[in-house]
């Protein structure tokens, strides 16, 4: 650990004389990785009274020099101290490179949608309903207007194709109207493949489904596999169903839990204020969001 005006001084050679690490840390009598760290702090922090200097201290600055140059594992940047002369333990590399590391970020696009554009469906595990003797797993089937945020759920104990037509079916009915595109994920009862390069094959009777309703097999957008996030508005419609809707809720039957859901949906899911738009989703989506018919 250097002192204040040591500290100082190695910011003066570098910045007012120009050397270099390695001349600076000649002319000080010091480590090159320790003037390497210390040049990589903005202000000069003193060590607590009785805290001891770690070993890896001098070549923190080495090792953000050398995760800014690749994606180096712990155990490659450890390997790399050791030439330098450290003498600490892998394990505290490791705790370190994890401390500091950049994460990857994943480029996202925040979408806009105009009213009637586009409506997003899927479907969220929602514990188990006993039926008679049997305990059978309880799904709802979600649908989201990605404009005005108008909310329809379904609950069903299964999510086969008969039961996603219907549910769909119903949605459209309960919003009023039939949006020009469909997102969702890749549902087999769907989307029949979906490769590497974009391609998307719908189901044979979803896309009679699709048909029937003035749609054409391009207007179905099939997520990208693994990345859920790209129908974000039904997303949140699912977390938010989870979370004020469903805890401490039993049912008795698949009747009254669809029926409690219809009147959450017109009470409270779809006449709060939205956070993103402000706007109340029935309001937005009856006055602003332009549908096709049903038919």
């Amino acid at each position: 650990m250097i002192d204040y005006q040591t500290y100082h001084r190695i910011h003066h050679l570098h910045g007012k004389s120009g050397l270099s690490a390695v001349q600076i840390a000649q002319e000080l009598d010091l480590h090159p990785e320790t003037v390497r760290h210390w040049l990589a702090c903005e202000r000069y922090v003193p060590r607590k009274e009785g805290e001891r200097e770690s070993k890896l201290e001098p070549y923190k600055a080495q090792i953000m020099r050398l995760l800014g140059e690749h994606a180096y594992t712990a155990q490659q940047i450890h390997q790399r101290l050791l030439l330098l002369g450290y003498t600490g333990s892998y394990s505290g590399v490791k705790r370190y490179v994890h401390q500091v590391r950049p994460q990857p970020v994943r480029p996202s696009l925040k979408l806009v949608f105009e009213p009637g554009e586009c409506v997003q469906w899927d479907w969220a595990d929602c514990g188990k309903l006993q039926v008679g003797n049997t305990s059978r797993r309880l799904y709802g089937f979600v649908m989201v207007m990605c404009h005005s945020r108008m909310m329809y759920v379904q609950f069903t104990l299964s999510h086969s194709q008969e039961h996603l037509l219907t549910c769909q079916r119903q949605g459209y009915e309960f919003m009023g109207g039939v949006a020009s595109t469909v997102m969702c994920d890749n549902d087999k009862c769907a989307i029949q493949h979906h490769d590497r390069h974009g391609v998307v094959l719908l189901n044979p009777r979803y896309r009679d489904f699709i048909h029937h309703y003035g749609l054409e097999d391009e207007d179905v957008h099939a997520c990208t596999p693994r990345c859920p996030e790209q129908k974000g508005r039904v997303e949140n419609g699912v977390h938010y169903l989870r979370v004020n809707f469903l805890p401490g809720r039993t049912f008795m039957s698949l009747a009254e839990a669809n029926t409690s859901v219809r009147l959450w949906m017109d009470t409270t899911a779809n006449v709060r204020v939205h956070a993103t738009t402000r706007r109340r989703p029935a309001h937005r989506g009856f006055s602003l969001d332009s549908f096709s018919p049903v038919r």
